[in-house]
């Protein structure tokens, strides 16, 4: 069975990115299908991600799984995210959140989970601190050593593609893809455990991430040979620490120098203003320091009233098959700056699949499609999308979707 090469290619919808569901794990591997208006056809990477990252989060969550809970933030905010192979993407959560940041949004939810949060380029990585937590600090050292390398190496290990498998991959399997398309050798004696991962579709990425996003729920690190020809995996260190550079409000610099009081043996150096009125911090510490300060910026970033979309106005094109209806609903209300409330006596109902299909509709129009059939229906209350009984009177009529 081939497992899929990384490769550049045409935009997909979007995915919630689980590795490594096995059957010895968390049963047998399957794909993810994320619900979301069709529209969205790519990730935010770069300036854009970013400030989607600094841009304020309300969701709440009521027993849902944690993947689940995944795919609707990573739709809604179009920011890719992965989950490492050793979390139960089916253990239930529940969580009201409203954060100031995305980023606290997301070390909320990792709190609750026991997870970490890293990055590896324009993927935000969900899994054990002890991994996540270090993957800024692995990422620049490689970095470092491919801008040593001669011109043609280097340019190998810093062309960036669309990272893309199919379900059933396995990773072994995917590494060796890498050998043969990027023309380099592996040089490891051990294989990677067997394991069977979901079908994935992620922004671009360069050689070492991508070799960094496969080999990272194993506990390794890719570490490339000082002529670039050749790569091994090693186990991630137990201790790192590392200097990393932020840019932040000019606001933060008291926050920042407070929290240095109480993190000892690191320094720091704070520049003065750019043409944004944010300055540069450069910052040595630990991989636990850095997570500290992190969090501390990222509650520390400007509260904006959330956006308002114009219901009349915002018009989706979706495509679903086969989903439980409240699937649909939570990532439509999502959308909408929505809170969803379902009665106990309900929530039955809506676990029911539903498949739609439609073109320039409102929100309105949509929720008729899912809930008319169910017996249900709706109604706003300030932010709140209520979910009534639709038994009690006729059933509204079902509008055309063109």
């Amino acid at each position: 069975m081939s497992s899929g090469r990384f490769i550049t290619g045409r935009k997909r919808s979007l995915v919630i990115l689980l590795a490594g569901l096995t059957s010895s794990a968390f049963g047998q591997a399957t794909d993810a299908p994320l619900v979301a208006p069709t529209a969205v056809t790519s990730w935010h990477t770069g300036t854009k991600l970013r400030k989607q990252l600094e841009s304020p989060v309300k969701m709440h969550w009521q027993g849902t799984s944690l993947r689940t809970a995944l795919e609707t933030l990573a739709a809604t905010q179009r920011v890719a995210i992965f989950l490492d192979r050793r979390t139960d993407p089916n253990r239930p959560i529940a969580l009201d959140i409203d954060q100031p940041s995305l980023q606290a949004a997301l070390y909320q939810i990792a709190d609750t989970c026991q997870l970490g949060v890293g990055r590896i380029g324009a993927v935000v990585y969900l899994g054990p601190p002890a991994t996540a937590l270090k993957l800024a600090a692995l990422m620049d050292e490689q970095h470092r050593r491919v801008a040593s390398l001669p011109a043609a190496q280097r340019d190998r290990w810093r062309r960036r593609a669309r990272v893309q498998w199919p379900s059933l991959a396995e990773p072994q399997r995917l590494m060796a893809d890498l050998e043969e398309t990027a023309g380099i050798k592996l040089v490891n004696e051990t294989r990677l455990p067997h394991d069977l991962w979901p079908a994935v579709d992620l922004p671009e990425l360069d050689l070492v991430e991508r070799c960094q996003l496969i080999v990272a729920g194993f506990g390794l690190t890719p570490q490339v040979s000082k002529d670039g020809q050749r790569m091994r995996w090693v186990p991630i260190p137990d201790q790192l620490s590392w200097e990393q550079r932020y840019d932040v409000e000019t606001r933060a610099s008291a926050a920042v120098q407070e929290w240095q009081a109480s993190a000892p043996g690191t320094t720091l150096q704070l520049q003065g203003q750019n043409e944004r009125g944010r300055r540069l911090l450069k910052v040595h510490a630990s991989f636990e320091q850095h997570d500290q300060l992190q969090r501390r910026l990222a509650a520390l970033v400007s509260s904006r009233p959330l956006p308002q979309p114009d219901a009349e106005r915002r018009r989706y094109s979706l495509k679903v098959k086969e989903q439980p209806a409240m699937n649909v609903i939570e990532s439509l209300a999502t959308g909408m700056q929505l809170r969803v409330e379902v009665p106990p006596g309900l929530a039955e109902r809506l676990r029911g699949r539903v498949s739609l299909q439609v073109t320039n509709a409102k929100f309105e129009q949509i929720l008729d499609e899912v809930l008319t059939p169910l017996e249900l229906r709706y109604r706003l209350n300030g932010d709140v999308l209520v979910i009534e009984d639709g038994q009690s009177r006729p059933a509204p009529s079902v509008p055309k979707v063109r």
